[in-house]
């Protein structure tokens, strides 16, 4: 028998803002990509207009995958989220999801996603921490980068990777910069 040793990219920042990390083990993702969505679209909900005519807020790719029923992702994204939580905020969470799971693709040269934050009014008010997990390798797009503002206002800009994931708190502004070349996927939940 053959014993196959795994190099795991240990990758940990851990802020008051935000944590990032990464599960290293490159099966993991791909198990994850595996099970992408293959409807993923722009639609009313995804190309979103700000008062500026001809300012795209957001334009990017999203699918969606329900959460009540309990799978592999959703048992694991829900670990990461307590996991941290416990590491970093304690923050009281219902244990709920606000939304199914989406699956964001960023394909097209411009894409992306402006400042925002994820507890904005209405049904969203409630979440208390997001996470964004990423399911492209970085050398398979250029441009693309997140950004989150931290207390002090400075901003955070990370490139991500294969596996690498942020969770943070959902009042916390971020954004994705256009993307320049490739595709960028990725998963975002938000939870209670």
């Amino acid at each position: 028998m053959e014993l196959f040793i795994i190099i795991m990219k240990q990758k940990r920042v851990i802020t008051e803002d935000f944590f990032i990390g990464n599960l290293g083990n490159p099966e993991a993702p791909q198990s994850i990509v595996d099970c992408c969505p293959e409807n993923l679209r722009y639609d009313e909900a995804t190309v979103a207009y700000d008062e500026i005519p001809d300012h795209v807020v957001r334009k990017c790719l999203t699918s969606w995958m329900p959460v009540d029923n309990s799978n592999f992702i959703e048992v694991g994204l829900r670990k990461i989220i307590m996991n941290v939580n416990s590491m970093v905020w304690n923050f009281d969470l219902k244990g709920e999801w606000d939304a199914d799971i989406q699956f964001t693709k960023y394909s097209g040269k411009g894409d992306h996603y402006d400042w925002h934050i994820d507890n904005f009014q209405g049904d969203c008010s409630d979440r208390r921490l997001s996470v964004v997990y990423c399911l492209s390798k970085k050398s398979d797009y250029t441009g693309g980068n997140f950004q989150i503002k931290k207390s002090d206002k400075s901003v955070h800009t990370s490139k991500f990777d294969y596996g690498d994931f942020i969770v943070f708190p959902s009042d916390r502004e971020h954004r994705v910069l256009p993307l320049n070349t490739g595709n960028r996927l990725t998963m975002v939940g938000w939870f209670r």
